[in-house]
């Protein structure tokens, strides 16, 4: 699972150290993503890779004004599976 705490003015912990969360968002946009704690489909997800510094730091301003949660940024690959229709496997 990865790394996840609620965006906010606080400390908080990250690998078994003390740290400022919102200096540590500021810090680490390239391994971050933030987004709607309470929203699907990729709704209002920033991914901080595909974001310049100005452009992150107004995410955080979001993310603040919001409910949202920075989470370590994962590499999701794509997944196949079969699937049978009425006569054939695809």
């Amino acid at each position: 699972m990865p790394w996840t705490r609620r965006v906010q003015e606080r400390r908080t912990t990250r690998a078994r150290k003390s740290i400022d969360l919102l200096d540590f968002i500021r810090s680490n946009r390239a391994t971050l993503v933030l987004k709607p704690n309470d929203d699907y489909g990729g709704r209002g997800v920033f991914l901080g890779p595909h974001l310049d510094e100005r452009a992150w730091d107004e995410a955080i301003a979001t993310a603040l004004a919001g409910d949202y949660v920075a989470q370590d940024l994962i590499d999701l690959q794509p997944e196949y599976f079969p699937v049978f229709t009425e006569r054939e496997w695809h």
